[in-house]
Formats: structure tokens, C-alpha cells, sequence
């Protein structure tokens, strides 16, 4: 007669201590840890997610650097516009002026 030998529980090393052990529990027997391993999905979700809120935050500085840049200089264009377009006015005032002039005749005494 052969012996029917007893089923002993699997090996298993546990993920958090690294200590092996011969059991059928969910939990490490020395540390308590679960042998459970962690799906890595979780992790890389919430890694996707930081990644793209970093692609984000550095997008909107970058176009904020870019509108204040866009509007200093467009400020500046206007400035230079405004002037031009004074110095315009006033050159067709003295114009003006010196037309009316030439053409009126000049005030004689009382």
C-alpha cells in the first residue's frame, strides 16, 4: 500500500518582507502583508493623469507668456501709430493754417 501523501500548502514569497513560507492564507504569516500583487493600472492611470495636468499647466503658461508678450507689443505698435497719425494732424493743421492764410486777406486797420 502506497501512502497517499498530504497536500501540502504552496510556497509562496511574500511581495512586502520577501519571506518564504509555506501557506495557503491570503496574508504572509511574519508580516501580514497581502500576496496579493497590486494591478499597475491605478499607478499609470494616475501617471497618465499627472502627465497630461503638466502638459496642460505648461501650455496655459505659455500662451499667457505669449499674450502679454503678444500685447506689449501691440501696445507698442499703437503708440507708434498714435504719434505718427499726431504728427500727421498737426502738419495738415499748419498746412491748413498757412493756406488760409495765403488765401484771406490780411486785417487792415480800423
Amino acid at each position: 500500500m502506497s501512502a497517499n501523501p498530504v497536500a501540502q500548502p504552496p510556497q509562496r514569497a511574500c511581495p512586502r518582507c520577501s519571506t518564504i513560507a509555506r501557506t495557503a492564507d491570503a496574508h504572509c504569516p511574519f508580516c501580514g502583508g497581502s500576496y496579493r500583487r497590486r494591478s499597475p493600472v491605478p499607478a499609470i492611470a494616475a501617471l497618465m493623469l499627472a502627465t497630461v495636468a503638466g502638459i496642460l499647466v505648461g501650455t496655459a503658461l505659455m500662451l499667457t507668456a505669449f499674450g502679454e508678450t503678444l500685447e506689449s507689443e501691440l501696445d507698442a505698435q499703437v503708440t507708434t501709430v498714435q504719434r505718427d497719425f499726431d504728427r500727421d494732424v498737426r502738419g495738415l493743421e499748419n498746412r491748413i493754417e498757412q493756406e488760409l492764410d495765403e488765401r484771406l486777406p490780411a486785417p487792415t486797420g480800423p
